[in-house]
């Protein structure tokens, strides 16, 4: 595995846009918390940097790819019931 190159975190040039995705936006404060470059993230990840900067605000990530870069950062994509379940819609009754 070749070195890990140094990268300063974050980049001021880019910004997390309103439009990003919600995950997309939470893997972004995570990696802003643990002060590893997206870069690195990538690299360690098999992704392109690219493609992870543009989560920022043209692209939706796809379940593979954050997961693989969430997994470099110690964390897992989980899928859970809702806390509050929304009220069963009732069927209409056939005539």
């Amino acid at each position: 595995m070749k070195p890990l190159e140094k990268f300063t975190w974050p980049n001021p040039k880019r910004r997390v846009t309103e439009h990003a995705h919600p995950l997309a936006r939470r893997f972004f404060e995570l990696a802003a918390e643990s002060k590893t470059a997206i870069r690195d993230i990538a690299y360690l990840a098999g992704l392109c940097h690219v493609t992870i900067g543009k989560w920022k605000d043209r692209h939706a990530p796809n379940v593979t790819s954050l997961e693989a870069a969430l997994n470099v950062l110690g964390y897992e994509l989980v899928i859970r019931e809702k806390r509050e379940p929304k009220a069963k819609r009732e069927e209409p009754a056939l005539k």
